[in-house]
């Protein structure tokens, strides 16, 4: 299968990335920042916000799957998830793309928190 993953600079993602390429699929791997995917025979990395409704028809063309990797540094108020889901979407849309996978780790620690609490 090809895959584009969004969001690859994480733990979670470069196992995706690593598993997916031993069982031969081809990935295009987005990020935010240059350098922190690296490239193989297998993986192809681009640079480009998830958010980005038109980057995203630019290289969404050809892929079987999406897998929504992306996360954010740093806590507090953001409209990324929002923003991107709503790109990615309408991108899928526009492409032809039907399969969809979103991986978050959004709101673990304070769910773990809550948990704790007697």
């Amino acid at each position: 299968m090809r895959f584009f993953v969004l969001g690859v600079s994480g733990g979670v993602e470069s196992q995706l990335l690593g598993q997916a390429a031993v069982h031969g699929h081809q990935i295009t791997a987005q990020t935010r920042s240059a350098g922190r995917a690296a490239e193989t025979e297998k993986v192809r990395a681009i640079v480009g916000s998830p958010a980005d409704e038109r980057f995203l028809r630019d290289h969404l063309a050809g892929h079987e799957a999406v897998v929504d990797c992306t996360g954010i540094d740093h806590i507090g108020k953001t409209k990324l998830f929002f923003e991107s889901n709503r790109a990615v979407l309408v991108a899928m849309r526009e492409t032809g793309v039907r399969r969809l996978v979103a991986i978050t780790g959004i709101g673990a620690s304070i769910s773990l928190h809550f948990a704790c609490v007697e």
